[in-house]
């Protein structure tokens, strides 16, 4: 599947090597805000995000694509 130029895509669930994320402090800052998109019924593989709108769009081992809208 090839995805047009607007999309910056990004693995997220599988990487080859250690991932290492370091705060300054707890209190400072946050590595992000976590959410549960519920609509797979096996693993994620993949997701997608749009680089100007709240979109993400993912795909799972259950063979479907789903296309989330964050700013719901």
């Amino acid at each position: 599947m090839q995805l047009p130029n607007r999309w910056a895509s990004r693995s997220l669930f599988a990487f080859p090597f250690p991932v290492t994320t370091v705060l300054p402090s707890p209190s400072e800052s946050k590595a992000w805000e976590v959410d549960t998109c519920r609509g797979h019924y096996n693993n994620v593989s993949c997701a997608v995000f749009h680089p100007r709108q709240e979109l993400i769009l993912s795909n799972s081992e259950d063979k479907s694509i789903r296309v989330w809208d964050m700013s719901k």
